[in-house]
């Protein structure tokens, strides 16, 4: 059950396109103060910055207050009261949460997120510590992907729903001494995450609880290529050439952002649309390092080019369309907080994997340290 009724969360997410849109110009000042009062919700809430640094300080304030029990205990302390004392202090800041979100309304203000996190990591441990031996990991791991889902059904934090695919992700490389095998299973974990996800949010559309299930999807696509991308994620295996998984991966590569715009493009789901997107630059970037062929200081020039010609053709194939759009879609930037999301694309479109540069090595000149008989410079040589 969530700690904040359907309509609230609702009308925060109209809110903020309402603010959106009165910055782009799509609202007059007008429209917007008819539309605000309608979507006033009784929590309260902060700006960005304010939230982080109360995120910070809350952060500091409770790990001050378990580092000074610990201190306190320190000659008690062994396994099982340890574990005993991790589960109860994230039982405590997990109740400690709820009650900043029920008893003073407040929403994404910073200081009830940290508590909400902290529970993660001391139940975590705790049970680590509890279970021992070969398991402890394990259930760890496991332990924190149930209370991030928790964190993300009950209090709507969608950075927990993806922190949690990651723990459930990472659970597959605990078995097993195959790094194929290990992938693979990772790989399904996040397919069928994403399946639920898309499946759960059929109903609900671009409504919440849908959109932050979009959101959790467009995660799980991206982790699922991150994987199947061996040059991205090397440092988990390396390259081997010669086997035929690295050739699947390859047409991997390639597959899954094609396949990610398509749905994304006929749903207009823009997380999955702008983690396709990434995908696809991801692609283009370690493509020469799949195939082995060597890299030269002129590449980011014809990358660079290559994208300028791609932008240019499908914008004007857009502007060409009836009212410049075609099947809703345009060139034109409508709303003002594309502006940063393109600019984080920019940057990811300008990284460069580091890798050896092939470089020509230069002739020798034959006139210097020539015509020498007796090892010098010419020492003995006819003048």
């Amino acid at each position: 059950m969530s700690a904040y009724r359907l309509d609230d969360e609702r009308a925060i997410r109209v809110g903020r396109l309402v603010e959106d849109w009165a910055k782009s110009g799509l609202l007059t000042p007008d429209q917007r103060d008819v539309i605000a009062p309608q979507l006033a919700v009784d929590l309260r809430r902060t700006n960005n910055y304010l939230r982080a640094t109360l995120f910070v300080f809350g952060g500091v304030i409770l790990q001050s207050t378990l580092g000074l029990m610990a201190i306190m205990l320190g000659g008690l302390l062994d396994e099982t009261l340890g574990a005993a004392l991790g589960l109860a202090a994230g039982g405590v800041c997990y109740w400690l949460a709820m009650q900043l979100v029920s008893r003073y309304h407040l929403y994404r203000f910073g200081i009830e997120e940290v508590a909400a996190l902290s529970a993660v990591g001391l139940t975590a441990v705790g049970a680590a510590l509890l279970v021992g031996g070969d398991w402890s990991l394990t259930i760890g791991l496991s332990t924190a992907a149930g209370v991030f889902a928790a964190l993300f059904i009950h209090f709507g934090f969608v950075y927990a729903g993806v922190f949690g695919l990651v723990a459930l992700a990472a659970l597959p490389f605990l078995f097993g001494d195959s790094l194929v095998t290990q992938r693979l299973g990772a790989v399904m974990v996040l397919v069928l995450l994403a399946a639920t996800a898309r499946l759960n949010r059929v109903e609900d559309g671009d409504e919440y609880p849908g959109d932050a299930l979009t959101i959790i999807e467009a995660a799980a696509w991206l982790g699922i290529y991150l994987l199947v991308n061996l040059v991205v994620s090397g440092a988990i295996s390396p390259l081997d050439r010669a086997s035929t998984f690295h050739w699947i991966t390859y047409g991997g590569i390639w597959i899954l952002p094609a396949a990610g715009l398509w749905l994304a493009l006929r749903g207009r789901e823009r997380p999955l649309l702008w983690v396709a997107v990434a995908m696809a630059l991801g692609t283009l970037l370690s493509n020469k390092e799949y195939l082995g062929s060597p890299r030269y200081e002129w590449d980011p020039i014809v990358f660079g080019v290559f994208l300028m010609v791609i932008a240019i053709g499908l914008r004007r194939w857009l502007a060409a369309g009836d009212g410049g759009m075609r099947h809703g879609y345009t060139a034109s930037r409508l709303a003002a907080s594309d502006k940063a999301r393109i600019g984080a694309l920019a940057l990811v479109s300008a990284a460069q994997v580091e890798v050896p540069v092939a470089q020509s090595t230069p002739a020798a000149d034959p006139g210097i340290g020539g015509g020498g008989r007796s090892g010098g410079a010419g020492a003995g040589g006819s003048f």
